[in-house]
């Protein structure tokens, strides 16, 4: 699937953009201060392989099947959490 650019942004070299980089900041700065990080971003490239369709059609937020995703993930992350802190 070809994506078509903006005008303001058909300068940008997609292939030099860090998506991970918000993510690493906010995973350090989590660790940092003992906060739990949940990291999304890999899930969902896989998502979008079979089903590019994560997000409604007019804007940036996920639709039905990109919050299933999300729950998914998040649902796994937090059960993970919870049994360490028991074993603790």
């Amino acid at each position: 699937m070809k994506v078509k650019k903006l005008p303001l942004y058909q300068f940008l070299d997609s292939s030099k953009i860090d998506i991970k980089l918000p993510n690493r900041k906010l995973e350090k700065y989590s660790l940092l201060n003992g906060l739990p990080f949940i990291d999304l971003t890999d899930e969902f490239v896989k998502a979008a392989l079979t089903n590019p369709f994560l997000y409604t059609k007019s804007d940036t937020h996920w639709n039905i099947y990109g919050n299933s995703i999300a729950a998914e993930i998040e649902a796994e992350a937090l059960s993970r959490l919870i049994e360490k802190q028991f074993r603790e």
